[in-house]
């Protein structure tokens, strides 16, 4: 059973004639609740390899985490950018078997979880983590982390 984590990207600005969406980078309070929660997971879960979508507000997310986990590196993946579903798959497939945090977007995450375990997903909020166990046939959904009320919940 390998432990994977699905993080949406921090609160972010808005896109604009100026700013594309792959420039939208993180609010201060995006930054500031991807810190609560990049704590949240070092107290809790430690992944040991961290993911994240080529733009900027993901980047940015997944380095708030990194630190906070003293991580040496991120690895980026355009499959998180683009929603690349079987690409994803393949990479909790064939990663080690390790715990790891993919930190991407809507509504790529909520589709995954839902390929993964088989129910459907309301959606993701921002900065909120999926915790799943994933075997070789099928997900179990161990729980979410709530990036308001800053707490885990199951089921």
């Amino acid at each position: 059973m390998k432990r994977v984590l699905l993080m949406r990207h921090g609160e972010a600005v808005d896109a604009s004639v100026t700013l594309s969406d792959d420039a939208r980078y993180l609010t201060p309070r995006g930054r500031r609740v991807s810190r609560a929660v990049a704590a949240w997971l070092a107290a809790n879960e430690r992944p040991s390899q961290i993911v994240t979508s080529p733009l900027v507000r993901a980047t940015q997310t997944a380095e708030i985490v990194a630190a906070a986990l003293g991580a040496e590196s991120v690895t980026v993946s355009r499959a998180l950018a683009t929603g690349d579903l079987r690409a994803l798959q393949a990479a909790v497939r064939e990663g080690p078997e390790a715990s790891v945090l993919f930190v991407g977007h809507e509504p790529t995450l909520s589709a995954w979880v839902e390929a993964l375990t088989g129910r459907p997903v309301m959606g993701t909020e921002k900065s909120s983590v999926w915790v799943l166990d994933v075997g070789p046939e099928a997900a179990a959904e161990v729980g979410y982390f709530d990036p308001h009320s800053l707490r885990f919940r199951t089921g």
